[in-house]
C-alpha cells in the first residue's frame, strides 16, 4: 500500500472471529468521565487475563506533520462474549519535506521509464543496467521504481549512479566539498530508501553498493547488498583506526594500511527477498577524527552502528591529496565487479527515497535573525519552530528567541527545545523575556482539538516557554476567565513514547489540558519521563467540563514534580496502568496544586503495573461556578497486588469552599481499591472540608465498586465540617462491597464527628490516635451489628472519651454505637531528680504511652505531631514546648529559685505536674537583713531561713546579738516558716557597753515548711544618722545540727532625713520656669552636694549628727545678648526717666548690678558694656538667689519644700529660660512687612574720614527700645573714629550708645533708650578714618543684629567703602521711594550746605535724583516734598567722588 499522494494514506486492519466460547469479565471499568471518551475493554478467557486498549480519542489528531486521522465517526465499541482480535496494519511513508530534505518516487510526470542519467538532477556515468522501470507490482512500490543490477560492469570504479543532490551538504566543519556540494553545511545527513528484488527467486551474483557521497564517487560510507541462497545480504564498510594514532611503529603514524587500521566489512543483516525492506542512513559528522558516527536501520530498527571513512581520507595521503574528511549531499548506487547478463531487465527495485541535510543546533528568532552569540544579530535564522524542527537532526537542539510564535509543531524526532528561559524555574525565578507560542486555529472542543504542541518521539525535551492557548488573533467564544481559549490540549503526545522532558515552562489556557501523555499505538509501558518545574494556569472549563493540568495514561510513567497549578480543573490525572514500569519514574511528588475539582486523581492500576509515589503535595481547593464536589486526591480502581505509596501529602479547603449536598469536599476519596496489601494515607495533613478522608463503595464515580480498603496513618485531619474519617457503605451501592479504613498515629481534631462509621458493610478499628476537639462526638459507629475497635486512644483528657478529671476541663469526645474505646491513653510525666539546688537540673519526661489499665501497649503510639507544652515553677525549662516522639517528650528543668515547685506538662486539655524541691544549697543558709531606718522610728528585723520544706526542721536555737545604743529590744513573735509551734525568748543580757544579747528558741511538733521569716525581733531605733549596729547571729542549731545550716548577719544603719525643694525663676509669665544646674551645696559635719535636675528640684540626704548650712550657686558663661541686651538697659533707662517705673521686687533687685540699693543710669550702662563684651559690668550675668542660704540645726526627719527664687543680674525684662534663649517672641502680625536696615555704600580718599549712614524703614509702632549689633570691616583699610557710632541727627537721635572696637575688624555696637523709635531715614552714622590705598575697598558685613530682645521683623543689606582719590567734584545721587519700595516721580529734592546756600531737583518718573559738582569734605542736609508722602531730612558729609543716598517716605 502506498500513499497516492504526501497528504493521504491508508489504514487497512482486520476483525477475525476466534471463537465463541463465554467470557467472564474480570473487571470492567466504569465510565470514566473525568476524560474524552476513549474505549477500553478488559476481558478474561482460559484463565489468561487480556487487556485490549482502542486508544484513538473521540477527535482528530496529530500525526507526523501534516497527518490527521479521523475518527469522529467511531462511536461506541461492544464485544459481546466473544474474543476478538483486533489487527491494525498501519503504513505511512513519507518523511521530513522541507528545504533541506528531498522526496523521490520515481512517479509520472517526474520521470518516465528509461535510462535515469538526467532525470530531475539524477547522474549516471556510463550504459549501465540502471534505469527507472516498473515498479514489477511490487508493495509499496507505486507503478515505477528505480531498477538496477550488476548485468553490465565495466570492471573499473565507475558503474554509478547519484541520486538528485540536497540543496545544502552535510559533514564536517573542515571537510573538503571538491566544489561538488554545496548550500549551508550541516553536520547531519539521513537518507532511507526501500529495497526489494524484481523477482522472489534467487539470482545467483547479483550485487550492489550504495553510499553517502558528494558526486565523485568518493564516499564517507559504504552498504553492500548480495543476493545469496538464504536471501539478499547486508554487508556495511567503514575504515578503522584501531591503535591509537601515532603510537605504532611503521607507517601507522599515517593512520593507514597498518598496525591493523583498513577498512572492515560486517554482515549486519540478511533480508527476506519475498518482502520489501526500509534501509536507513544516519550520519552524525563530528568534527575532529575517529568520532563520526554511522547508523544503520532496517525497517525501522538499528541494526549496526559504525564509523565513516573520515580517518582514511584524513590520514591515507593516497585517498586524499588535502588530508581532509569530504562531505556528502547524495547517494551513490554502484554496480562492480563480475558482470551477470543473466540478469538484465530484472535486480534490484529502489524506492520511496528520501535524504535530508540537517543541523543539530539550530536557532529560531521571530524576526529570521538569530545565531549563537545571540537573539539580537543580523545573522538569518529560522523564524518558526516547525521550520527548525523539519530542519533539526534527530537529537539536535533548537533554540528559540523571545517572541511571539503562532504554529503547532509536531516533534517527531529527539529534539531538545530550548526557549529562552530553559534554566529559569517560572514559581521560583526571574523570568527573561518570553518565547510564547501561541496555537494557530481555534478549536477548542475536546472532540475536535487544537493541540498546540504535538511530541511524536522518544527522547524530546522542552524547556523555557510560555504556551498560552488565547491567541488574541482568534476568537472561540469558550472563556476562561478572561481569556477566550483556543487550544484544547498544549502539549500531547499518544505514541508509546518515552524519556521525555517538559521542565521550566509556563502552560495557560486550554480547555482540555497543560500536559497529556498517552501510550495509544502500542502495548508497552514507557518511562524516564519528567514533568517538572512548570507553571499551569487557567486549564479547564464548564462548557465542556474537562481541564488536567497533567494527564498521563495508557502505561506512560513519568515523575511530576515541582510543579505549580493554578485555576486548574483537575491538577494531575493518571489512569489505565497494566504493564510493569520499564524505568525509574513513576513520582508526583512536591507538587503546589490549586484546583477547583480533583487535586490529583490516580486512577485505573490494574494487576500488572507498578506502584506510583504520590507525596509532598500540597493541594488547595478552589471556589469555581458550576462544581458540585472537589476532592484533594481521589484514589479509583486500584487493584491487586497494585499499590500506591502516598505520604507528607497537604490538603487546604479553605472555608469559602463549600457545596451543598448531595455535593461536597473532600481530603482523600478512596473508592474501588481492593488491594493485597492495603494503600496506605501516611503523614501530611487535611485541613477543612466536609470529609478529611472520605473512604466508601458508591460516591466516588456514584456507581458500584469492590470491596475497598485503606490505611490511614500520621495524618492530621482538622477542622472537616462532618467528619474527619468517613467510612460509608452506601445504600446505592448493590454488589455488595465491604468498605474499612484502619486509622493509626494520626490527629483528629474537627467540628464534626472525628470518625463516622454508616452503613452494615462498613467496618474501622481506630488505634493509638489523637482524638480531641472533636465538636459533634469522637467516634460515631453507624454499624449496629460491629464493634469497633478503638483502645489505646487519646482523647485529651486522662479520663477517656468525654470525661473530665483531675487537671482536665473534660471534651466532647465522646464515642457513640458499638465502640471499644476502653482503655485509653493516659499522660504521665516524671522527674529525674527531686530535691535540687538552684542552678542545678532534673530531667523531665512526659509520656502518652500508658493506658487506664496501667499497662504500655504495643502496637503504635499517639502522632509525633502532638504537642507538649512546659511550664516550671522556681526554675525554667527548655525546651517550652515539642512534639512527642514515639509518645515521649522531654524537658530540661533549671532550678533558679529555692522553693517548692516543679514542671507542669499540658496536652491538649490534660495537665500534670512533676514536683520538685529546689533548695539555694545542701546546708540551709540563715541570715538577718541590712536594714536602714531613721532615728525614732520602730523596725521589725526578721532572722530568715531559705528553703525549709522537707528538711526535716522542728526546732531551731540561736542568739541575737546587737548594740544597746543604737537599738532598744521590744519584743519577738513566730515567722512564716515557724508557724504553729513555740517560740522562747530570753531577756536581753550586756556583753559590754555596745553589745546586747537574746536568746531565742523555737521548738514544736509542725515541721518547718517554706523559706522566709523564722522569728521576727521588733525593735526601736535610738541611735542619731550615721550610727549602726551590727544584729549577729550566733551558735544557730536546727534539731541537733541537722539539716546543716550557714548563718550571715545583716546590720541596721541609722539614717538622716532627706532634704528637698525647687529652685524657680524669679519671672513666670508663662508657668513654672524651673531652674537646672543649681550646686546646692550642705556645709555642716559633712560636705557633699546635689544639683537641681531639669525641673528645678533637687534632693540632699547623707546628714550626720549636728548643723547643717545649705547654700545654692550657679555659674554660666556669658549669657547670650538676646538674654541680657539693650532691652534691659532701656527698661532702666525708662525707670530712671520716669517713663515706666518698676515696682517688683526681683526686677529692681536684677536691675541693680552696680550693687549700691539704687536705680541709675549707671545701671544701664554697665549692662550695655556687658552686652557689648566690655569689662567694669558689676554684677551684670551672675546669679543670685533668695535666700541667698538656710541652716538647719540637725536633719534627722525628711524636710520638704525647701524652695528658692533664683535671679540673674542684668535680666530686667525678665526672659531667660533654662536654655538660655529666650521665651518665644511675639510674632510679627500678620502682613507685617520687614524692616529693611540699610548700611551706605561710599567712597572716601585715602587720609579723611567717611559717614556711613545705616538707614532704616519707618519705624511707627514697633516699639524698638533697644538694637545691638556686630559689623565685620577690613582693618586695612578702615578704622574707627573716635565717635563711631553717631546718634545725632537720626532717628536714633537721644538714644544711648556703646561701643566695642577693641577688636580689630570688628565693631560691637549697642543702642538703647527709654523711647520707641519713630519714623523712618537714619538709625546711625558709622564714622571711619580710612587707611587704605586708592582702589581698595572694605566690606561692611553685618555679622549679627539684634532689635530688642526679638519679636521684630526686620532684614539687613550689607555696605561698602570703597577708597577713590581726592576730588572737589563730587555728586549726592539717588532714588526717592515710598514706604512700599515703589519710586516717587515728580518729588522736589532740596539740598542745603552748611552755608545755606541751597539748590533743588525734580526726580524722574524712575525717582532718580542727581547734584553734581559738590564739595568734598563739605556735609549738606537733603529734603523731599511730594504729595501724599512725608519725607524725614538726612544729612549727608561728602567725603568722595559720588554718595548714594535713598530717600524713603514715612509709613
Amino acid at each position: 500500500m502506498r500513499p497516492s499522494s504526501h497528504n493521504e494514506f491508508e489504514m487497512i486492519f482486520s476483525i477475525d472471529v476466534l471463537g465463541s466460547e463465554s467470557l467472564e469479565a474480570a473487571f470492567l471499568a466504569p465510565v470514566d468521565r473525568e476524560i474524552p471518551k476513549r474505549f477500553y475493554f478488559m476481558a478474561s478467557s482460559v484463565g489468561q487475563s487480556v487487556i485490549y486498549s482502542f486508544g484513538i480519542p473521540q477527535r482528530s489528531i496529530r500525526v507526523g506533520f501534516d497527518r490527521r486521522i479521523k475518527m469522529s465517526d467511531i462511536k461506541s465499541l461492544s464485544i459481546k462474549a466473544t474474543l476478538l482480535l483486533i489487527s491494525a496494519v498501519l503504513i505511512v511513508f513519507g518523511s521530513v519535506i522541507g528545504a533541506n530534505a528531498q522526496t523521490v518516487d520515481f512517479e509520472s510526470p517526474t520521470y518516465t521509464i528509461g535510462n535515469i542519467n538526467g532525470q530531475d538532477g539524477w547522474s549516471k556515468t556510463g550504459p549501465f543496467d540502471m534505469m527507472v522501470s516498473s515498479s514489477f507490482g511490487k508493495t509499496g512500490f507505486g507503478s515505477q521504481s528505480f531498477r538496477l543490477s550488476n548485468a553490465i560492469t565495466s570492471g573499473s570504479f565507475g558503474n554509478m549512479a547519484f541520486s538528485k543532490p540536497n540543496a545544502n551538504e552535510a559533514g564536517e566543519t573542515s571537510a573538503t566539498n571538491g566544489g561538488l556540494s554545496g548550500g549551508t553545511r550541516q553536520n547531519y545527513f539521513e537518507s532511507q530508501f526501500s529495497i526489494t528484488t524484481t523477482t522472489t527467486s534467487h539470482q545467483p551474483g547479483l550485487s550492489m553498493s550504495t553510499a553517502p557521497d558528494r558526486g565523485d564517487g568518493a564516499r564517507m560510507s559504504y552498504l553492500r547488498f548480495e543476493d545469496q541462497a538464504d536471501g539478499i545480504h547486508v554487508f556495511f564498510d567503514d575504515f578503522q583506526d584501531l591503535a591509537p594514532f601515532g603510537t605504532a611503529n611503521g607507517d601507522d603514524a599515517n593512520g593507514c594500511n597498518a598496525g591493523g587500521d583498513d577498512f572492515f566489512e560486517y554482515d549486519i543483516a540478511t533480508l527476506n527477498r519475498t518482502t520489501p525492506h526500509l534501509i536507513k542512513y544516519v550520519i552524525f559528522f563530528n568534527d575532529g577524527p575517529r568520532n563520526d558516527v554511522v547508523q544503520i536501520y532496517i525497517d525501522g530498527v538499528l541494526v549496526h552502528t559504525g564509523t565513516t571513512w573520515e580517518d582514511y581520507f584524513r590520514f591515507c595521503a593516497e585517498a586524499n591529496a588535502d588530508n581532509n574528511t569530504h562531505t556528502v549531499d547524495s547517494l551513490l548506487f554502484r554496480t562492480a565487479g563480475t558482470a551477470h547478463p543473466e540478469h538484465s531487465g530484472n535486480g534490484f527495485l529502489i524506492d520511496n527515497m528520501n535524504a535530508a541535510v540537517l543541523s543539530s543546533v539550530l536557532y529560531v528568532d521571530d524576526d529570521g535573525t538569530a545565531d549563537s552569540s545571540g537573539c539580537d544579530v543580523a545573522t538569518p535564522s529560522l523564524s518558526t519552530i516547525p521550520a527548525a524542527v523539519a530542519a533539526a537532526a534527530p537529537g539536535g537542539t533548537i533554540h528559540v528567541c523571545p517572541g511571539t510564535y503562532v504554529g503547532d509543531p509536531v516533534i517527531d524526532k529527539p529534539l531538545t527545545i530550548l526557549g529562552p528561559n530553559a534554566a529559569i524555574n517560572p514559581n521560583t525565578g526571574v523570568r527573561l523575556a518570553e518565547a510564547t507560542i501561541l496555537p494557530a486555529a481555534s478549536a477548542p472542543n475536546p472532540a475536535v482539538c487544537e493541540v498546540m504542541t504535538y511530541v511524536g518521539s522518544n527522547n524530546v525535551t522542552i524547556k523555557g516557554f510560555t504556551f498560552d492557548g488565547d491567541n488574541p488573533a482568534l476568537t472561540s467564544g469558550i472563556l476562561i476567565g478572561s481569556a477566550d481559549v483556543d487550544a484544547c490540549e498544549i502539549i500531547a503526545g499518544y505514541d508509546g513514547i518515552g524519556n521525555i522532558t517538559v521542565e521550566n515552562n509556563i502552560l495557560k489556557h486550554s480547555t482540555y489540558s497543560g500536559v497529556d501523555f498517552y501510550n495509544y499505538y502500542n502495548d508497552a509501558a514507557t518511562s524516564n519521563n519528567y514533568i517538572r518545574y512548570n507553571r499551569f494556569e487557567s486549564i479547564g472549563e464548564t462548557t465542556y467540563n474537562w481541564g488536567l493540568g497533567v494527564l498521563i495514561y495508557n502505561n506512560f510513567y513519568a515523575d511530576v514534580t515541582d510543579n505549580v497549578f493554578a485555576s486548574v480543573r483537575t491538577g494531575v490525572q493518571t489512569g489505565n496502568y497494566y504493564r510493569a514500569n520499564p524505568g525509574t519514574t513513576g513520582s508526583i511528588s512536591n507538587n503546589q496544586i490549586g484546583t477547583w475539582r480533583l487535586g490529583i486523581f490516580h486512577n485505573l492500576a490494574y494487576s500488572n503495573a507498578s506502584t506510583f509515589t504520590l507525596s509532598n503535595n500540597t493541594i488547595t481547593a478552589e471556589n469555581h461556578v458550576g462544581t458540585t464536589k472537589w476532592n484533594g486526591i481521589l484514589l479509583s480502581s486500584i487493584s491487586t497486588p497494585v499499590n500506591a505509596v502516598l505520604s507528607g501529602n497537604t490538603v487546604v479547603i479553605p472555608g469559602s469552599v463549600t457545596y451543598a449536598p448531595p455535593g461536597y469536599t473532600a481530603g482523600y476519596n478512596v473508592w474501588n481499591v481492593n488491594t493485597s496489601a492495603p494503600i496506605t494515607i501516611s503523614g501530611g495533613s487535611v485541613t477543612g472540608g466536609d470529609y478529611g478522608i472520605f473512604v466508601n463503595n458508591f460516591e466516588g464515580y456514584n456507581s458500584n465498586a469492590g470491596n475497598t480498603s485503606v490505611d490511614i496513618s500520621t495524618v492530621n485531619i482538622q477542622n472537616s465540617a462532618v467528619a474527619g474519617v468517613y467510612v460509608k457503605d452506601s445504600p446505592d451501592n448493590t454488589n455488595g462491597a465491604t468498605v474499612y479504613a484502619r486509622v493509626t498515629n494520626s490527629s483528629i481534631d474537627t467540628n464534626g464527628t472525628g470518625v463516622l462509621i454508616e452503613g452494615s458493610d462498613a467496618t474501622a478499628a481506630a488505634n493509638f490516635n489523637r482524638l480531641v476537639g472533636n465538636s459533634t462526638i469522637g467516634i460515631n459507629n453507624g454499624n449496629g451489628s460491629f464493634t469497633m475497635n478503638a483502645e489505646n486512644n487519646w482523647w485529651g483528657c486522662n479520663y477517656g472519651p468525654g470525661a473530665t478529671g483531675l487537671g482536665c476541663s473534660g471534651t466532647t469526645n465522646g464515642v457513640s454505637g458499638l465502640v471499644d474505646a476502653n482503655p485509653w491513653l493516659r499522660l504521665t510525666t516524671s522527674a529525674s531528680a527531686s530535691p535540687i539546688y538552684v542552678g542545678g537540673t532534673s530531667n523531665i519526661t512526659s509520656l502518652l504511652t500508658t493506658n487506664s489499665d496501667n499497662a504500655t501497649p504495643g502496637g503504635g503510639s499517639v502522632p509525633n505531631s502532638t504537642l507538649a507544652s512546659f511550664a516550671g515553677t522556681f526554675g525554667t525549662v527548655s525546651p517550652s514546648s515539642t512534639n512527642l516522639a514515639a509518645g515521649s517528650a522531654a524537658t530540661v528543668f533549671t532550678a533558679t529559685a529555692q522553693g517548692v515547685g516543679g514542671v507542669a506538662t499540658t496536652v491538649d486539655s490534660q495537665t500534670v505536674s512533676a514536683p520538685i524541691t529546689v533548695y539555694n544549697a545542701a546546708c540551709a543558709a540563715i541570715s538577718t537583713q541590712n536594714l536602714t531606718s531613721l532615728t525614732g522610728e520602730p523596725i521589725t528585723m526578721p532572722v530568715i531561713t531559705d528553703e525549709m520544706t522537707g528538711r526535716g526542721g522542728t526546732s531551731a536555737d540561736f542568739t541575737i546579738t546587737y548594740d544597746p545604743n543604737v537599738l532598744t529590744y521590744n519584743s519577738a513573735s513566730l515567722g512564716s516558716v515557724t508557724a504553729g509551734n513555740v517560740l522562747v525568748i530570753g531577756p536581753p543580757v550586756v556583753v559590754d557597753p555596745t553589745h546586747k544579747r537574746i536568746t531565742v528558741s523555737i521548738s514544736g511538733t509542725v515541721d518547718f515548711a517554706g523559706s522566709g521569716s523564722l522569728v521576727d525581733l521588733d525593735f526601736d531605733v535610738i541611735g542619731l544618722p550615721g550610727t549602726s549596729s551590727p544584729v549577729t547571729i550566733g551558735g544557730f542549731v536546727y534539731n541537733e545540727g541537722n539539716p546543716c545550716s550557714t548563718v550571715s548577719s545583716g546590720t541596721l544603719s541609722v539614717i538622716s532625713g532627706v532634704l528637698s525643694g525647687k529652685v524657680t525663676y524669679w519671672n513666670e509669665p508663662a508657668g513654672p520656669n524651673p531652674v537646672p544646674g543649681v550646686k546646692m551645696n550642705a556645709v555642716g559635719a559633712s560636705t557633699f552636694f546635689s544639683n537641681t535636675i531639669a525641673d528645678g528640684t533637687y534632693s540632699l540626704s547623707g546628714f550626720l549628727g549636728g548643723s547643717y548650712t545649705v547654700t545654692p550657686s550657679k555659674t554660666t558663661a556669658h549669657v547670650p545678648s538676646t538674654v541680657i541686651s539693650g532691652v534691659d538697659a532701656s527698661l532702666i533707662a525708662q525707670h530712671v526717666v520716669g517713663s515706666s517705673i518698676m515696682t517688683n521686687a526681683d526686677q529692681l533687685a536684677v536691675a541693680d548690678v552696680s550693687g549700691n540699693g539704687s536705680i541709675t543710669s549707671f545701671d544701664a550702662s554697665m549692662i550695655a558694656r556687658y552686652a557689648v563684651l566690655l569689662p567694669n559690668t558689676g554684677l551684670t550675668g551672675n546669679w543670685v538667689f533668695v535666700p541667698n542660704d538656710r541652716t538647719y540645726s540637725s536633719v534627722y526627719v525628711d524636710t520638704p519644700n525647701e524652695n528658692y527664687v533664683a535671679r540673674l543680674m542684668g535680666d530686667v525684662s525678665g526672659n531667660w529660660t533654662a536654655a538660655l534663649s529666650p521665651r518665644p517672641a511675639p510674632r510679627p502680625l500678620d502682613g507685617e512687612k520687614p524692616l529693611t536696615i540699610n548700611a551706605a555704600s561710599v567712597n572716601g580718599a585715602p587720609g579723611t574720614a567717611v559717614t556711613v549712614p545705616v538707614s532704616i524703614r519707618d519705624t511707627t509702632g514697633r516699639g524698638i527700645m533697644s538694637y545691638q549689633f556686630d559689623l565685620r570691616y577690613d582693618p586695612a583699610v578702615l578704622e574707627p573714629a573716635a565717635n563711631t557710632a553717631d546718634l545725632a541727627g537720626t532717628i536714633s537721635d537721644g538714644y544711648f550708645a556703646t561701643v566695642n572696637s577693641t577688636e580689630r575688624g570688628l565693631l560691637k555696637v549697642i543702642a538703647f533708650g527709654p523711647n520707641a523709635l519713630s519714623g523712618a531715614g537714619h538709625l546711625l552714622n558709622l564714622k571711619f578714618n580710612v587707611i587704605g590705598d586708592v582702589n581698595e575697598t572694605s566690606d561692611l558685613t553685618w555679622e549679627s543684629f539684634n532689635i530688642n530682645e526679638g519679636g521684630i521683623n526686620f532684614e539687613v543689606m550689607n555696605g561698602r567703602v570703597a577708597v577713590r582719590a581726592a576730588s572737589n567734584d563730587a555728586a549726592i545721587a539717588g532714588r526717592v521711594l515710598s514706604a512700599a519700595g515703589q519710586p516717587v516721580g515728580g518729588a522736589t529734592v532740596t539740598l542745603v550746605d552748611t552755608n545755606g546756600q541751597t539748590r533743588t531737583a525734580r526726580t524722574s518718573s524712575l525717582g532718580n535724583f542727581r547734584f553734581a559738582e559738590l564739595t568734598v569734605g563739605q556735609t549738606y542736609t537733603v529734603s523731599v516734598s511730594a504729595k501724599r508722602y512725608t519725607f524725614a531730612s538726612q544729612t549727608v558729609s561728602v567725603t568722595g567722588d559720588a554718595v548714594t543716598l535713598d530717600m524713603i517716605a514715612e509709613q
